[in-house]
């Protein structure tokens, strides 16, 4: 009888672990990034970003609240390590991550590639009269430049154990300002957040930096009371663009160059 009470107890207690949510709590950051999240306020427009349409389209498709969240990264990765948030993304893996956030997995362990939402590299910027000697290579052939670049990113620590002079900003504007006023020698970010500047004197490098695989992740806590609701966000990822919510939302966006005006 113990035997068959233990059964019954360990059986209800996975069912209880493994339940649907009701809601989730998804984080993103609270600024404009084309196509990626519009401004905060617009979520629920016909063009809130694609990573906004996806969040919609799981809530619909698995029936459960969607409570959206727009904060400042490092925000959204406290909420996250304390369990205030149940999924944030995109993020590229970085082995300090895994203090907040539980990344798709292979069987043996492996990152799943397969699973990524979106693939994306940091570029190089100069301004059009100061060529850099970025040779496509080697990022030690930046060591001693200047180099701007937004806090947070995955590429930061590899420039600066190649020996360039790293400095970290909240904004793009701010490091567009300081390497037009010649006060940085270059900059290292993603395209859709400054190659609008590219007819302002930028000079953009054609060879990445650097490139990046970008999952959603789902929070520990979250994970452990809903390890299979998480596996199938995962799944989804892969097959957004496959449907009508998606190949609309990306046929949308790949006809305009920003978000629409409110």
């Amino acid at each position: 009888m113990r035997f068959l009470l233990l059964a019954v107890f360990l059986s209800t207690s996975l069912g209880a672990a493994e339940s649907q949510p009701p809601e989730i709590r998804v984080c993103f950051e609270d600024k404009r990034v084309f196509p990626l999240y519009n401004t905060p306020g617009t979520e629920d427009t016909n063009a809130p970003g694609i990573l906004i349409d996806f969040a919609h389209h799981i809530s619909k498709k698995h029936g459960v609240k969607l409570n959206l969240m727009r904060r400042p990264a490092i925000a959204c990765r406290v909420l996250m390590k304390t369990g205030n948030v149940d999924i944030y993304g995109i993020v590229s893996y970085m082995k300090e991550r895994e203090e907040w956030a539980i990344y798709p997995r292979l069987p043996n362990g492996e990152l799943d590639a397969n699973t990524v939402f979106k693939r994306a590299g940091y570029f190089l910027y100069s301004r059009q009269d100061k060529p850099l000697p970025w040779d496509g290579k080697s990022l030690e052939t930046l060591k001693g430049l200047r180099i701007g670049t937004s806090e947070g990113y995955s590429i930061n620590d590899e420039l600066k154990k190649a020996g360039a002079r790293v400095e970290s900003f909240k904004s793009v504007d701010a490091i567009f300002t300081r390497l037009m006023d010649k006060q940085l020698d270059g900059a290292a970010l993603h395209p859709y957040r400054i190659d609008k500047k590219l007819n302002m004197g930028l000079r953009k490098y054609e060879v990445p930096l650097k490139m990046n695989d970008y999952y959603f992740t789902c929070s520990k806590a979250f994970y452990r009371d809903h390890k299979t609701f998480c596996e199938k966000v995962w799944k989804d990822s892969i097959f957004f663009e496959e449907t009508s919510e998606g190949k609309k939302a990306m046929s949308d966006y790949d006809a305009v160059e920003d978000f629409p005006v409110r």
